[in-house]
C-alpha cells in the first residue's frame, strides 16, 4: 500500500512539473512574460532542455514544435491515468 501511495505521489509530482513547463513555455512564447526579463530567461533555462527532445520528435513527424509543452503535459496525464 505504501508503494502505491509513493507511485501516485511521484506521478502527481511529474504532472505538476510538466504543467509548469507547458504553461511557462507558453507564457514566454506568447510574451505574457517578457522573454528578456530575468523571470523569462529563468523559465527558458529550465524548460528548454525538457522541450528540445519533444520539439525534435514533433519536427521529424511534421508537427508544430511550438506545441511541445502541451504534448508533454498530455503525456503526463495519460501516463498518470494508465499508471
Amino acid at each position: 500500500m505504501l508503494i502505491l501511495s509513493l507511485v501516485r505521489g511521484l506521478a502527481f509530482g511529474l504532472f505538476v512539473i510538466c504543467a509548469f513547463v507547458a504553461f511557462g513555455s507558453w507564457a514566454v512564447m506568447t510574451r505574457r512574460i517578457n522573454p528578456f526579463s530575468n523571470i523569462g530567461q529563468a523559465i527558458r533555462r529550465f524548460t528548454d532542455p525538457i522541450l528540445e527532445p519533444v520539439e525534435h520528435w514533433l519536427r521529424r513527424r511534421g508537427g508544430n514544435p511550438r506545441n511541445a509543452g502541451w504534448w508533454i503535459l498530455g503525456g503526463s496525464i495519460v501516463g498518470g491515468i494508465l499508471l
